[in-house]
């Protein structure tokens, strides 16, 4: 998990950012770095904040948060995975899944990268890194949610494989897309690709 590249800042320096799992100790810079991206943003229906309750939940859950940060320990980016489960807030329920099929599903909760550290790539590099994790804990099906008007996020995920399996209104009428993927599980010492079932895929492809 210490992994670090180099990144230029919007300045121009060059700036060594190290990969780190986020621990509850972070909790004040992670809501300092979502209060400064949504102060940030001319749409402010592209990004739906989530309040400090509902953070601090996913380190007592199935939740991995990682950032990238500075040498200074100052927080530049963010990326959270979660596994719902049952719970309404899975993405699985968006694209029509249903019974066990819902336990296959991790997502892409959260993805922010700081202003002036933006450029270096930092958002579809920490979506891979949740691929992996999601990959460890054997989970076959990633989902996440994206506005429509974000092109920017919307075309990452699409370069990582992702399909836009809905546009639907989430999050009270904010129109979002959902992405879904499938992730090569490796049984038995060879990869197996993650498979929906065919019922599935044809009500809701």
């Amino acid at each position: 998990m210490n992994q670090s590249i180099q990144a230029k800042r919007k300045d121009g320096e060059l700036v060594k950012l190290t990969l780190k799992r986020l621990t509850f100790e972070d909790i004040d810079q992670i809501m300092a770095l979502q209060d400064e991206i949504v102060e940030g943003l001319e749409d402010k229906q592209l990004y739906v904040p989530s309040d400090r309750e509902e953070i601090q939940s996913h380190f007592s859950t199935e939740g991995v948060l990682l950032g990238y940060v500075t040498e200074e320990n100052e927080l530049v980016a963010l990326a959270i995975y979660l596994k719902r489960g049952y719970s309404p807030s899975n993405y699985g329920y968006d694209v029509g899944l249903e019974g066990e099929e819902l336990l296959k599903v991790g997502q892409v909760d959260t993805v922010l990268v700081k202003a002036d550290y933006r450029g270096n790539n930092l958002q579809y590099r920490m979506c891979s890194l949740l691929e992996e994790i999601a990959k460890e804990k054997q989970t076959p099906i990633l989902c996440a949610t994206a506005s429509p008007y974000n092109t920017f996020s919307v075309n990452n995920f699409l370069k990582l494989g992702y399909e836009v399996k809905k546009d639907k209104l989430k999050y009270g009428g904010l129109r979002r897309y959902i992405l879904m993927k499938s992730l090569p599980m490796v049984t038995s010492g060879r990869p197996e690709n993650a498979t929906i079932s065919p019922a599935v895929m044809l009500s809701h492809g």
